[in-house]
């Protein structure tokens, strides 16, 4: 993702990436024209925090599993994951298999209510290749 287009990228453990309009420092837009509030760091490390509790990755996966959701103002997952990134293997198969369970075990997730239109759709990037070794 590119900084031009308000968004970041945050690491999460060693596994688990964040990359969302919430962690833009600039002044994101909402579709409305209204400024979005970001999210403090405390409140993106309870959210990042939550996810990666629920997530077990599978053994011997590689690469990195992108996943796109929207959540509810009440933090309920509006409707299934969308697996955005590809992969054919069986272990990426295992992989986008467990991280959408992840997002959805999770749910309802503790956002702050009066920045929602900041964290109404996220993506995250489950990212295997930093699990080598472990």
């Amino acid at each position: 993702m590119r900084k031009a287009l308000g968004i970041e990228r945050v690491k999460v453990g060693a596994r688990l990436v964040l990359a969302t309009g919430v962690l833009s420092g600039c002044a994101a837009m909402a579709d409305s024209g209204t400024s979005l509030l970001p999210l403090t760091s405390d409140e993106l490390a309870v959210f990042r925090d939550q996810i990666a509790g629920c997530w077990i990755p599978p053994h011997g996966s590689d690469g990195v599993v992108r996943l796109q959701f929207d959540l509810s103002r009440s933090g309920e997952l509006v409707g299934t994951p969308q697996v955005l990134s590809s992969g054919k293997s069986p272990e990426y198969k295992a992989a986008a298999t467990s991280a959408v369970r992840a997002v959805a075990r999770c749910a309802p997730y503790s956002l702050p209510a009066e920045k929602y239109e900041t964290w109404k759709t996220v993506t995250l990037n489950f990212d295997l290749r930093d699990m080598r070794g472990y």
